[in-house]
């Protein structure tokens, strides 16, 4: 075999897996794929023998003349069975963990050799691919999320070109096709691509997107307008989940590369939770939104760093404040671990001129005008569309994946969960993870509590789905564990009932909002104002304030039936704007409303509205 790259701690990283494959061949597997099981044993030990090294050099056990001799005899004894019955005694769910990991690792390696020696002639024929076996390829693995038994996407690539594997089956991309080769039917201004698809049921092979620049202004144009179209379908399929990462661009065309989330229902979310206050229904018709789809800029918090992830204007750069654990002084007694700023790495996402990336915000202009034309496409031939998904010709037994939380807050759960004071006893695990569980009265979230541990004990990201015309909402092994009170099916069946142009300005508004270039003002100087006048201005402040009023009662939200009162708040979290309901606050917030209108009552008509609204109207946190 060829030689491998030397890691930390690699006595009891080598040792570890080497015990473990005991009686097994090591040229079973590709010289990637064994660096690759190294590597996913560091990283969930890498803290744990941290914590050992630190203790044997408290106690003077390391022994040499130098720091690198002295770490080389704690690497050295660490691959022996006396430190490894250490580990296991001390911290038994370690090796819980790693041979469960490696356990899944090796499964879905040898499904992926299987299937690649069965599928190989179909592949070549199909993309024009040619492969015998796995050692005759060089393969990223974990390019996803790990999901049911830590399965996760692969990319194969061999002499320069490449293919993709996914271990989910193929049919939500199949019908995919279908819809876009309809849609460029009815003549849009700009047609679609497709990607090609080979279904094999329980997985599928993908074409590979090249990143491709654009060759001129004009082809940039045409990229931003055929995005619009395609946001105009994400939000009406419900496409959620369409970060950075999930956007490619190829010269002057978009693609969608994960589709596992069309057709999201809210309802496993919130909507079957009762709505208590009218900022509960404005936080719902946000989630509703095309700001759902994530396409366009949201704010994510990373650590203490807010970030934009979107599908159109995430991009490389950012920084994440202490986002990285770095190792200073490695292979020596004087390791130190640091925290780092994180840089996030430029994806597929952003057209280009001439290796040069584009502002996506100068393009807004293109963007709604495509966004425009997918929506009214597809209302103006809704009764065809309905009639196509309905009648089983579309999106027929698709099993789309349901969102249930932030994925990001299971990968910083688990991530937690390498900690070795969590790996004493099962019981200390389970307490970090009830930090997900907020609502446990409600009998469905116990439900799915219970899937998620599962999940997240077996090292995966919890995992839900179900199918477009079923209520049932199953686990990541199957089993039911919540009951929807519309099947995804009919939601999409109202969405594309209710297209019409009051909603189409609604989210055209919204596109608008966040992506309005931020302006830094912190810093501006201001005009001196001479407060003596403003008080001969008392005239003007009362009209003003009326205007002010005026469009506060225009813009809002009154729940009659709970007697509540919210409005909509657009909220400065560089580097994006933040639309949700308001909060509790004074200063942007309820309360700041509220004293408003308290302190401005007179006599006319419209402010006895506001002093319905000051009086009656209950400010909820809710």
């Amino acid at each position: 075999m060829e030689k491998y790259k030397k890691n930390q701690f690699e006595g009891y990283v080598r040792s570890y897996l080497d015990k473990y494959l005991e009686g097994q061949s090591k040229e079973d597997f590709s010289v990637e794929f064994y660096d690759y099981l190294l590597n996913e044993i560091l990283s969930n030990s890498i803290k744990t023998l941290l914590i050992l090294f630190f203790a044997f050099k408290k106690e003077s056990l390391l022994k040499g003349d130098s720091s690198e001799e002295r770490y080389r005899y704690f690497d050295n004894y660490s691959s022996t069975e006396e430190f490894h019955d250490l580990v296991n005694r001390m911290y038994p769910l370690l090796k819980q963990r790693l041979d469960s990991i490696l356990h899944n690792h090796i499964i879905n390696y040898n499904d992926l050799n299987i299937r690649v020696k069965r599928d190989k002639e179909e592949i070549h024929k199909k993309f024009g691919f040619n492969m015998e076996d796995l050692t005759d390829c060089h393969i990223k693995y974990g390019v996803s999320d790990y999901h049911r038994g830590l399965k996760s996407i692969c990319i194969i690539e061999k002499d320069n070109r490449r293919i993709i594997y996914k271990p989910r089956s193929g049919k939500i991309d199949i019908y995919w096709r279908t819809f876009i080769d309809w849609f460029n039917s009815k003549e849009p201004s700009l047609r679609l691509a497709n990607i090609e698809i080979l279904d094999k049921g329980e997985y599928h092979w993908q074409e590979f997107v090249d990143n491709k620049l654009c060759k001129s202004e004009r082809e940039i144009q045409k990229l931003y307008y055929r995005i619009g179209i395609l946001a105009a379908i994400s939000y009406i399929f419900k496409i959620e989940d369409l970060h950075m990462e999930n956007i490619v661009v190829n010269g002057e065309f978009p693609h969608i590369i994960d589709l596992e989330t069309i057709f999201q229902v809210d309802g496993f979310q919130n909507s079957n939770l009762e709505l208590k206050s009218a900022t509960d229904i404005l936080n719902k018709n946000i989630r509703q939104s095309i700001l759902g789809t994530q396409l366009f800029p949201t704010s994510v918090k990373f650590h203490n760093s807010n970030m934009d992830i979107s599908g159109i204007t995430g991009k490389g750069g950012q920084v994440i404040e202490n986002g990285k654990v770095k190792i200073k002084n490695q292979f020596t007694d004087e390791i130190e671990v640091v925290k780092e700023d994180a840089i996030i790495e430029n994806k597929y996402n952003i057209g280009c001129i001439e290796d040069i990336l584009v502002d996506p915000k100068d393009y807004i202009k293109e963007i709604i005008a495509g966004f425009e034309e997918g929506y009214l496409l597809l209302k103006n031939n809704k009764e065809e569309l309905l009639k196509l998904i309905n009648s089983g010709e579309l999106f027929y037994d698709v099993r789309p994946r349901y969102l249930f939380r932030n994925t990001n807050l299971y990968a910083m759960i688990l991530e937690m969960g390498k900690n070795p004071k969590y790996l004493k006893d099962k019981s200390e695990l389970n307490r970090l993870y009830h930090l997900l569980f907020k609502t446990a009265n409600d009998r469905n979230t116990k439900i799915i509590y219970q899937s998620e541990l599962e999940d997240l004990f077996n090292d995966d990201i919890p995992y839900f789905y179900g199918n477009i015309d079923d209520k049932t909402v199953y686990n990541s092994n199957g089993d039911s564990c919540f009951v929807l009170d519309k099947t995804p099916l009919m939601e999409t069946n109202e969405r594309i009932k209710n297209l019409n142009q009051r909603d189409l300005r609604t989210q055209i508004y919204l596109i608008e909002k966040v992506m309005a270039k931020q302006k830094k003002t912190w810093n501006t100087v201001r005009e001196k104002r001479d407060y003596n006048m403003i008080k001969n201005e008392r005239n003007s402040l009362i009209k003003a304030a009326e205007g002010i009023g005026d469009i506060l009662i225009d813009k809002a939200m009154i729940d009659e039936k709970t007697e509540t009162i919210s409005w909509l708040d657009l909220q400065n979290t560089f580097p994006t704007w933040t639309i949700k309901a308001q909060d509790i606050y004074l200063y942007g917030g309820l309360t700041g409303n509220a004293i408003f209108f308290f302190l401005f009552i007179s006599g006319n008509e419209r402010c006895k509205i506001s002093e319905y609204i000051a009086k009656n109207i209950k400010y909820h946190k809710d």
